[in-house]
């Protein structure tokens, strides 16, 4: 092997995992769909795999003044690249003892240290999961779990369009995140848990790792060297479908599914080797945790810059977490568990011990080096009796040099634990991936205990019964306020069917369609009656066969909580026992937990972000008031200006845009799809005002985007929702944000693409300001000292004084029905308020409707709706082209 060159030092998490005494790896196993072709391996080998990272072709060395750097080597396939030679022709069940074997084999091997630390085992045979297998092994110091599954993955492609990017779900976001947004009196009493609950865990995590062990149990042998020792590695596969429709009639989340299930199968699994000790023993699961704050993969190149959020390395700590004993009532109810789990996460979620964790390694490292630091690890696993990791996987089918992935999951080894259980999703999968001490852990009944729990959690969700709907109308009590009173509801009077002449043209339909609904927009729903109703179209239009229409006060509650309610009558149409699923909120929830992330940073590296908070707060609150009260936009082809906007009649047209297109334009732009969708409808305004007026494109306008304040990623149930301590409570939990529509300059004209880099701009720095919640503030404040009539007036002014009104609902992945009637199209609009141009957002499973409501007889509805595509159509050419 030829020496090369120095590269960057060694950093610290790469020193310590890599020891005498704590040598740690990551397998990564992809199960391919098809008999594995090694032809092109030669060319991702040394064109996709070896460019991710200068680490992957580079050893440790200790340089002239004793520190260990990486160092570039000359790399020979032959010696990483493995094949192993089965007998040939036999079974798969053959080949899955012979794949079981040569596992367990790897798992224990360490790699050479004067090579690359990594190897890929190629094995070419068919088991019984996959017609082939390629392994990964990666040395810890390479990098944590997070960033070697994301190199792994930016090797793949997505197997329906190698030209879009991969998807990943979304993750709940951090509570923290909503605690940095709260007024600082709301916070005092969550802010004194968390200081002690953090004391608290830090402190037992301390001494746990030093001093107290777990007992000796049926999942923690306690002997010397287990990492040493051989180990086993089995599968379960859940489906995600079948977990989250768990998770809707539980009002939880999946991680409090999979952890309660995981608890569950593990008492189990005591219960079953040892039923005297099993229920009473003290056990530990040690949890692995990624401290960065993102919600999903980055790309490598955003992985390797220096001040990334998510950079490549080990940024890795843990949590003790105490395994809930088994006892008769458990037994009975399984469910407890789940719950159990849920109000341990949800502590831990308040808790900064993870923080803290990182700190004392840091300081450990800086004192008394690596070798001190790999020692304080080995104890903490040693003490522990299971160790718990997740990663997150691609919605989407992948394909690697044209072999499709069917499945795909982990394992870590270089631990003293008995059991190592590692989770992964992929597709609509869930991996469960048990490494378990060999002779000591009996892993078949292991993994029939944890089946077993999945299957009995299930059984009594499903068993739980449903609540009972409640139909209300809004009445004025004796003391004047206003409530809520329960009523009959009378179906004819709340369900229309409206009668349109007989004619076989369906563009005749078309024009009464949207007549009818033109005129039932403006109408008002009786006070005296529950305020909702429900339009019937039985007649066949250029988009459906016929058309629900729910029309919905406002005071029943916002967008959110209608439309979640709507959701919760409809089913899935591919398999109604199943629940609906949403598009991941990425990069939106990653960004909205960076203020959660910064909290737990020093307050000097903080004290910028929190100045350029302080300031976009301050400037965009100031400005939301004066447009309230003193500024109004130019009256301009998209505002009238006229009084009692809300009163005239309007019209609706809708576009669709394909969400894949849209995901195209984001990756070859590096920005979000909320950047292109509001980059290309501030075009389309903009091309609009210039048709009607040429002279407006200098005009002063400004875009009201309706904003819905919880911090949570998709739809609760309407159970959740219900509950008082919900973070998706049921009502009006909305505010509002001002953005000035950029103006059209001739570089903008000649560049299209500048409204998506100045929409990006323009939601970034949205993001890091408060003043959604300073204005939920200051509407609160007002509502106690002046009524409801002076808020109204207060939302009233900043809408006319504006020119759009903006907002965006997010709809399933998956096709619905109701009542076997599968769903063709889901849209929404608003109405009741005074501005010209209303814009609303909706996605439903590939596709993008955009809603334009506009003033009749003042806008060109046709006109608007073709600078909308005609917007879309230009920044679509310009990012392909780049």
């Amino acid at each position: 092997m030829e020496n090369l060159e120095f590269s960057e030092p060694v950093s610290p998490s790469g020193r310590y995992f890599n020891t005498t005494l704590l040598c740690a790896y990551v397998f990564g196993f992809l199960e391919s769909e098809i008999p594995i072709d090694d032809s092109q391996t030669m060319y991702l080998f040394k064109d996709v795999f070896l460019p991710i990272n200068p680490r992957f072709s580079s050893i440790m060395v200790r340089d002239e003044d004793g520190e260990m750097r990486w160092k570039k080597v000359e790399v020979k396939a032959e010696e990483h690249i493995k094949v192993p030679i089965f007998p040939k022709n036999e079974s798969s069940q053959f080949y899955d003892e012979y794949f079981d074997e040569y596992v367990s084999r790897i798992l224990m091997e360490k790699t050479p240290q004067d090579k690359p630390l990594w190897e890929i085992h190629v094995i070419k045979y068919p088991t019984t999961s996959a017609k082939g297998t390629l392994i990964f092994k990666f040395h810890h110091a390479l990098g944590d779990g997070y960033t070697l599954v994301g190199a792994l993955l930016s090797c793949l492609q997505r197997a329906d369009d190698p030209s879009l990017p991969l998807t990943f779900p979304s993750r709940r976001p951090n509570e923290s995140a909503v605690r940095a947004k709260k007024g600082f009196f709301r916070r005092i009493p969550s802010a004194v848990f968390s200081v002690f609950n953090s004391i608290s865990d830090f402190g037992w995590s301390v001494v746990k790792s030093s001093m107290v062990e777990d007992d000796k149990s049926p999942i923690r042998s306690g002997e010397e060297g287990v990492e040493n020792q051989p180990c086993v590695l089995t599968n379960i596969s859940f489906s995600l479908d079948h977990i989250k429709k768990i998770k809707s009639m539980l009002g939880v989340t999946l991680n409090d599914v999979i952890t309660g299930a995981i608890f569950y199968g593990i008492r189990l699994y005591m219960e079953e080797m040892n039923s005297e000790k099993g229920r009473r023993t003290k056990s530990t699961g040690l949890v692995l945790l990624s401290t960065r704050n993102i919600g999903s993969y980055q790309s490598i190149q955003e992985m390797m810059k220096p001040n990334s959020r998510s950079p490549w390395g080990n940024h890795i700590a843990f949590l003790h977490v105490s395994i809930p004993k088994l006892t008769q009532s458990s037994l009975s109810n399984p469910l407890q568990f789940v719950w159990k789990a849920q109000k341990i996460i949800k502590r831990k979620r308040n808790s900064f011990t993870v923080f803290l964790i990182e700190w004392l390694l840091d300081l450990e490292l800086k004192l008394r080096g690596h070798e001190a630091v790999a020692k304080h690890i080995y104890g903490t696993l040693k003490n522990a009796s299971v160790v718990i990791s997740n990663l997150i996987g691609p919605v989407e089918p992948m394909a690697l040099a044209n072999h499709p992935c069917k499945g795909l999951y982990f394992t870590m080894t270089g631990g003293p634990e008995s059991i190592n259980i590692a989770i992964m999703s992929y597709t609509r999968t869930l991996r469960v991936t048990l490494k378990t001490q060999k002779g000591f852990i009996d892993e078949k009944l292991f993994k029939s205990c944890m089946v077993n729990a999945f299957e009995a959690i299930s059984k009594a969700a499903m068993e739980m019964p449903r609540s009972k709907v409640k139909n209300w109308m809004y009445v004025t009590s004796k003391d004047g306020k206003k409530i809520w009173k329960r009523v009959e509801v009378k179906p004819e009077e709340h369900l229309k069917f409206p009668k349109f002449p007989e004619n076989p043209s369906i563009e005749f339909y078309d024009q009464y369609l949207s007549d009818y609904v033109s005129m039932i927009l403006t109408e008002k729903t009786p006070q005296n009656k529950p305020l909702w109703e429900i339009h019937v179209i039985k007649y066949p239009t250029t988009n459906g066969k016929g058309t629900l229409i729910f029309k919905l006060h406002h005071a029943l509650g916002d967008g959110y909580s209608l439309m979640g309610a709507l959701l919760s009558c409809l089913q899935r149409a591919d398999d109604p026992s199943l629940p609906l699923s949403f598009p991941s909120k990425t990069p939106a929830a990653a960004k909205a937990s960076e203020s959660s992330g910064n909290a737990k940073k020093c307050m000097l590296k903080r004290l910028p972000s929190i100045v350029s908070s302080f300031f976009y707060s301050l400037s965009d609150s100031g400005w939301s008031i004066m447009k309230a009260r003193i500024l109004k936009d130019d009256k301009t082809p998209i505002r009238s200006g006229f009084e009692a906007c809300e009163l005239k009649p309007f019209t609706l047209s809708n576009m669709s845009l394909s969400l894949d297109d849209i995901k195209g334009i984001k990756s070859k732009l590096g920005v979000t799809i909320n950047d292109v969708v509001t980059g290309m409808i501030f075009y389309g305004v903009r091309l609009y005002m210039q048709e009607m007026k040429k002279k407006s494109k200098r005009a002063e306008s400004t875009a009201v985007v309706m904003l819905n304040t919880r911090n949570i990623g998709g739809y609760r149930s309407v159970k959740e929702m219900l509950n008082p301590d919900s973070k998706g409570v049921w009502g009006n939990q909305i505010s509002f944000l001002q953005v000035s529509i950029p103006k059209l300059s001739e570089g903008r004209i000649s560049n299209p693409l500048e409204f998506v880099k100045e929409a990006h701009k323009l939601i970034k720095r949205k993001r890091r300001s408060f003043s959604v919640y300073v204005i939920g503030f200051i509407l609160a404040l007002e509502m106690k000292l002046r009524g409801p009539e002076a808020v109204a007036k207060n939302i009233y002014n900043t809408l006319e004084n504006s020119s759009v009104v903006v907002s965006n609902l997010m709809g399933p992945i998956e096709e619905m029905a109701l009542a076997n009637h599968p769903v063709n199209g889901l849209y929404f609009t608003m109405t009741g308020l005074p501005e010209n141009v209303n814009i609303t957002i909706m996605s439903y499973v590939n596709t993008l409707r955009i809603t334009m409501r506009t003033m009749k007889g003042f806008i060109d509805e046709q006109k608007f709706k073709n600078c909308m595509e005609k917007a879309f159509e230009v920044i679509f050419k310009a990012a392909m082209e780049t």
